[in-house]
């Protein structure tokens, strides 16, 4: 139905293009042509473009003068705990990237960024996490080895102390 206010209201499931043609769907916002855009022809989908190149492309245009890193996409959870993106393919294989919380209770916001592999279709287990005083820790699997520099190029490696900029250097 469409109301006075030029309101559209559906009762009940609404398929568009169900012939399958190569026609594009587009929803406008207050500042922005492309909010959301379906390339019927490119099977892609764009948020703030009209010109999708991959399956999702999620456009942001805000110039470095204004924001160096403007958030485009935002996972929120509207309890205490955390939230994560898994990637997954057809044969099992699979990673995560999480978002956690170290501690719980009231007043604790001390967070932590999470990698998580898993072998052969088994389940996902954390082998690296950034804590949120900086410190980086990883888990090799049992056998396994921490490897910086694997490819041998030509590049440092140098760890400081508070009053040494080259406490180790190789």
């Amino acid at each position: 139905t469409i109301d006075t206010s030029e309101n559209i209201t559906f009762n009940g499931s609404t398929v568009f293009n169900e012939a399958s043609a190569d026609v594009d769907f587009r929803v406008e916002s207050n500042g922005n042509a492309n909010m959301f855009f379906v390339n019927g022809g490119n099977d892609s989908v764009g948020i703030g473009t009209n010109v999708p190149t991959h399956k999702l492309e999620i456009r942001n245009d805000v110039g470095a003068a204004t924001d160096l890193d403007p958030t485009s996409i935002k996972l929120y959870n509207n309890s205490d705990g955390g939230s994560a993106i898994e990637f997954s393919n057809g044969v099992s294989g699979k990673s995560k990237i999480s978002f956690g919380v170290e501690g719980t209770g009231a007043g604790t916001d001390e967070t932590y960024l999470g990698f998580s592999t898993a072998a052969n279709a088994g389940s996902l287990t954390e082998r690296m996490r950034i804590g949120s005083a900086g410190v980086i820790a990883t888990y090799p699997a049992a056998g396994g080895t921490f490897v910086i520099n694997e490819d041998g190029v030509d590049a440092d490696f140098r760890v400081e102390s508070d009053s040494n900029t080259h406490m180790l250097f190789a």
